[in-house]
This record gives C-alpha cells, structure tokens and sequence, in this order.
C-alpha cells in the first residue's frame, strides 16, 4: 500500500496526518469513524506484510500484545488486514518520547530518569508475568504523557513481542527484530530472549537517560554489535564524574553480557536504580511502587523557563539574517591530556579482535539483514513511535561547569559538523548534520533579544560545509550534500550567498570541490583552506575577489577538520587531522593573501581534529576537537600581538563539530556532538567574554 494521505479511509478509520515512519511501517494519527476516538494507527510495511509467515505471526502477536492490560502499557484497540494492508491501533497519546526528552535536555536528572523509567519497568514485569518479552525496549517507544506536574509512562510498540518459549532476534524472514543501540547479546547472537533480555535493554536506556549517550556508540552498526557482545558495560561516572559510584555498579549488572548475571525482573533493576539515585539525593520523597500499582512519576522540580521553538513566538522570530527589522520572509567527555608535538601524529595502531566463528557469522547476518531492512533504530528522519509529534517538552539549559563561560538559550535544533558566521548581531548557525541526518536550516541567535530565530532555508541539506560574512550577506560553501540514504553523496563545489536576507544565489563555484574544510575573509576577499575531497587531502587554497575564484600557495599542512578565522591582514589555519581522527594535528599556519604566501607560526598545544576557531578581539581562540575514542572540551587562545598560546577555560560540554563564532570579543560555541563520529548532536550554546591582550 502507498502512503496513506489526510482523510483517506481505512478499517473504519479516517487518516489525520503522518505520524512517522520506522523499519516496520508508518504510523498515522486517525480517528475512529463511528466513536470518534483519535487513535494511533501503524500500516506495516509491505516487505514484511508481503510475506505469509510474517502475517500470521503479526495477528498472533498482535492477539498477544492487546492480552496485557496494565497502566503503563498502550492499550492495542484492533488488529488486522484492510486493503491487502495490515495495519494495528492504539491509543493516541499527546505527548513526547524519552528519546525526544534527552535530546532535547541531553541528560535527564537522576532522580527523574529512575521514576520515569520504574513505570517501564512495572509495564515489563506485567508483560513478563504473561510469558510474552518487549524485545525492542528503547527511548523512542517509552512515550510521556503530561498530567498537571505529573508524568505518566506507557511503553508502546508490543509490535514485536514475541512468546518467551523459542523467540529469537531473528525472524524467519531473515529481519533483525529490535534496535541494535539497546539489544541484549543474546539478542544479537540469535539466541533464545527471555525477561532478562528487557532488563538488558532498560538498563541500556538508563545509562543512556542519565548519562544523555548511548551505551556503545561506535561508528558503524557492526561496530555497536560487536560492542554489545565483547565490550564491558560502560561506566556513568567516567562521563559524569559527579554521579554516585554505585550507578556504575547498576549498570554493571544490568548490562552483563550472561542474563543469569543480571537482574532478574526490570522491578529489579528499578529498585537498584532508586537506591543508586538516592544516594545522589537522600532527601528525595518518591520510592519504587510495588507491583500491583501504577507508579506516576513526579518532577523533583519545576523546569526554569526557556526559549520555545523557532516558529512558537516571540521568542524565536522569524527575522531574516541582513534584514534588520524586516518581516518574516520565507522558509525558515572529557578533554584527552596528551600534547600534540606540533606536527602529525598516528595513534596506535588498532588492536584486531578474532571473534568466534559463531559470533562472526552471526553479526554478518545481522549486518546483511540491517542492511536489506535498513533497520528500525531512531536515526530515520521522522520518528516512527505511536504517537503524533508533541510539543517540544521543557528543557532549561545545564548551568555551566567551566570558569568564565555561561549557558545561553538552547539553539532551537540539535546539530554538528555545522558553519557559524555573525552578521547584524547575531550568531548564524547554517546546515549541519542533526540526530535524524543532513538539515538546510538556518538559525542565528539575537544579541539584543537573547533568543533564537530563523532564517530562510538553504537550497540544499549541507553538512561539513563552510559559512563566511562577506561584505554583510552570510555564504555557504562546499559541503557534503545528501541523495536518498547517502548523506555525503556529493562533495559540492557549490558557493551560496544570502541576498538582502531574503534569497539564497549562487555565488561561482569553488575550483575544486571540498568538505570539511575552513575559510575567512582577509582584506575583501574569501580565502578556503584545507578538507577532503573523494577521500584524498584538498591541498589548494582558493581566493575569491567578489568576481572569480583563483588558486593561491597550496597549504604547507594539509589536512581536513581544522580550524580557520582571519583578521584584518591574515587568515590563520590550525590543527584538524590527515582523514582519521588518529592522526589529529598541532600545526598552526598564518595565509597572507597579499603576497599569496604561508607562513608557519608556533603549534597549538593540543593536536586535534573536529575543531572551530574564530578571532575575537587580538585572539584566535580554539574550541573543542574529537579523538578517536573521546571528545575534547579544551579551549585554546593565541596572542596575535603577543605571539604565545595559553589555556582557556575548558568547554562545560566538551563536543566536536560545533560551531563557533565571535562578536567583538565574546566567543560562542553552539552545537557539536558529545561523542566521536556523527552521533549525539546537541542543542547546547555557550559564549564566553576573552580577556584582553596582554
């Protein structure tokens, strides 16, 4: 079956709007016709639906799920097959998710992270009494209904529930049944699941609540797999230092790789968590509820106002970059402690692990099968939960860690690998990578007003791109645009300019295609430097006089990655890395596009890639980077006038791929990711005020 569109009729049901889409199918919101009760309403995929066993299988299961009647599970309303499609309904909840919540706060509290996810687990230990397993525990299906300052949990998606006796990870249509981010060994192996695989799952989704980052995120879903059944459970308190040591302990069991090692039921693991939470908070009033009961979950304290989404008000407008007053127009970790020795450096060389041949087949499998599906995790664009998009919940900004920097409003979208530029006052945030993939907005956050608003979007996604102010109008270039499922499906050579701060044109293109790299404007012109291009260092420094682009003295350190501002005489490029994030870079290079020359000034201190500069008043200032296995919150500074580097406060969030821009001499640092690779895109925005020289 197409796409089902608004008022179209199925099953006595009339469409409303598209909810989201997951690996399974689509899900929409409808209205029952006769009742007129709004439902969730989930269309199942015709690769699957297509497949004999597989519907037999859905209407057992389905029978199954609708069998739990417990105040945390969605309630399922029907089942069956309309129109050669199978679809399934469920109750209609106007809330959030989980996932959405730590994305948008990137850690929840401890105390409120236990009692949201107590109600999961008394909706697992329900489900668990009748003889029947989740196996696809995660945020996305752990849905937040509000009620006055309470929060209701119900877990949804008993799509995939499967009778303990003989359900396996694999169905016999070859698909991989769960969310790799959160399954349990046996789950992945193929092996027999039981209670104890949920309870794998929860504490995956604990550890990723309190810590606001997935267990075992690695750079490819092989990688995650492979984690999952060799790595040893991740530790809360080397993310969070502050967090009590015993949490570390919880995860530990909870995670273990044999189930006989873990706890037994999810009312288990919520009470051991309870004990761990209030070990941080001993005054807390709220305790686990026993079996039997519907436990609502109660916020430890009211949220501090914040700034609401970009299209919610005033406090987001819609005023375009260039456009003063205008109307609306269109459109809208902790730091490594090595030292670089200036020049580039290679990590060891990786440890190659033999895994077992059982294992080994077993993840090609799975990798095969998530491959054909494309998976059912939550980095598809809309998410697919039962449920219809809610408003965006409140989240205030974490208050700063770091000496002399201070959280400012919250960029109104989670994103990394993303160009700022100031212009009129404002802090301009353009494309990027988000948790969901590449994204064309624009957004800039308002000195005067302190709050975010937008801009019209860019003519393509672009992520790993380069943005510039050149003579008052913001410009994009180069960039990874995305085709389909590819998102660095072409290296651009593009170059976009904001005209009157209304329409973005082109602008003639770069002579050599790049990504990754970084640019300036010295003395009227743009000067780009650095990046890759089809996996080879881009060497050429290109220089546009506002008519044609020419090329100038090669770079004497290339690289891609890298950090690079100008002043008024000198565009100064620093650090980045040679294709690999074990081979980050110290070397600090001063362009002259007067004399087309470079020439080498002193390393920054700190090899790193993943980074952003700008010059603020007499300082280049350097903010955060990635390593291989960790990312940085350092922040640098070099003297222009004086000629040394010296230390900054670190980061209060360390990330890489933020982007960061300078208003006289206040620095901001907005976005980046809190782990290495394209994961954990944050909303986070800092701005800090850089001394004087001297």
């Amino acid at each position: 079956m197409t796409e089902l569109t608004a008022n179209a009729v199925i099953a006595g049901h009339r469409i409303e709007a598209l909810i989201g889409r997951g690996g399974m199918g689509a899900v929409y919101k409808a209205t029952h016709i006769e009742l007129g009760r709004p439902v969730a309403l989930k269309v199942i995929s015709a690769a699957f639906a297509d497949d004999p066993g597989f519907r037999e299988r859905f209407k057992r299961e389905s029978r199954l799920a609708a069998s739990i009647d417990h105040p945390n599970v969605i309630p399922v309303y029907q089942a069956g097959e309309a129109d050669g499609a199978l679809f399934i309904t469920m109750r209609y909840v106007d809330g959030t998710d989980l996932g959405e919540l730590i994305e948008r706060g990137g850690r929840i509290e401890y105390m409120r992270a236990v009692h949201l996810l107590a109600q999961v687990a008394h909706a697992l230990d329900a489900a668990h009494a009748r003889g029947l397993v989740h196996r696809d525990v995660k945020p996305a299906n752990i849905l937040l209904a509000q009620n006055g300052q309470q929060e209701h949990v119900y877990l949804t998606d008993f799509g995939l529930t499967r009778e303990m006796e003989g359900a396996q990870a694999l169905t016999q249509t070859g698909q991989f049944v769960g969310t790799i981010d959160y399954a349990a060994p046996e789950q992945i192996e193929g092996k027999r699941t039981d209670a104890r695989s949920d309870v794998y799952s929860l504490g995956c989704v604990l550890f990723h609540a309190v810590t606001g980052q997935r267990p075992y995120e690695r750079d490819s879903d092989v990688a995650k797999l492979f984690a999952h059944l060799n790595d040893p459970p991740p530790s809360v308190t080397e993310l969070l230092p502050s967090a009590p040591s015993i949490f570390d302990d919880v995860i530990r069991r909870a995670l273990a790789k044999h189930p006989a090692d873990r706890y037994q039921t999810a009312g288990e693991l919520a009470e051991a968590a309870q004990a761990a939470a209030q070990r941080r908070a001993p005054t807390a009033e709220h305790g686990i509820v026993r079996a039997g009961t519907a436990p609502t979950a109660v916020r430890d304290a009211p949220a501090p106002p914040t700034v609401p989404p970009a299209n919610s008000g005033s406090a987001a407008g819609s005023t375009a970059p260039g456009g003063g007053g205008a109307p609306p127009t269109a459109g809208s970790t902790v730091p490594g402690a090595d030292r670089g020795s200036g020049r580039p450096r290679r990590g060891p060389s990786k440890a190659v692990i033999a895994a077992g041949a059982v294992a080994a087949l077993v993840l090609v499998a799975i990798a095969a099968a998530l491959l054909l599906s494309g998976g059912d995790d939550d980095s598809t664009a809309t998410k697919g939960g039962d449920r219809a998009a809610a408003p965006a919940p409140t989240d205030a900004p974490a208050p700063s860690k770091g000496t002399g920097w201070r959280t400012i409003a919250p960029a109104p979208t989670a994103r990394q690998q993303v160009p700022a530029a100031t212009l009129n006052g404002a802090v301009w945030l353009l494309g990027g990578l988000t948790n969901h993939g590449s994204t064309d907005t624009v957004e800039g956050f308002d000195l005067v007003t302190k709050t975010w608003k937008t801009g019209p979007k860019l003519p393509a996604p672009l992520h790993h791109s380069m943005a510039v102010n050149y003579r008052d109008e913001l410009v994009v270039l180069g960039g990874w645009i995305p085709e389909g499922s590819d998102p660095s499906a072409v290296t651009s050579k593009r170059v976009y300019v904001l005209r009157d701060g209304a329409t973005w044109e082109e602008l003639p293109p770069l002579r050599h295609a790049r990504v990754a790299g970084a640019a300036g404007v010295v003395d009227g012109k743009i000067v780009v430097v650095g990046g890759q291009a089809d996996g080879q260092l881009v060497r050429e420094t290109e220089v546009f006089d506002g008519k044609a682009w020419r090329d100038g003295a090669p770079m004497p350190t290339p690289r891609e990655h890298l950090g690079a501002a100008a002043d008024r005489e000198y565009l100064y490029a620093v650090g980045g890395r040679e294709l690999s994030s074990d081979k980050n870079v110290a070397a600090f290079e001063r362009y002259d596009a007067e004399s087309d020359s470079w020439k080498e000034l002193p390393d920054m201190p700190t090899a790193r890639g993943g980074i952003a500069a700008t010059v603020a008043g007499d300082h280049f200032v350097v903010a955060g980077g990635e390593e291989p296995t960790s990312v940085r919150a350092t922040v640098e500074s070099f003297d222009i006038s004086a000629g040394r580097w010296a230390k900054l406060p670190d980061l209060p969030t360390a990330r890489h791929g933020a982007g960061v821009a300078s208003i006289g001499t206040r620095v901001f640092v907005v976005g980046g990711a809190r782990r290495p690779g394209h994961f954990n895109a944050v909303r986070t925005a800092e701005a800090m005020n850089i001394p004087a020289a001297g």
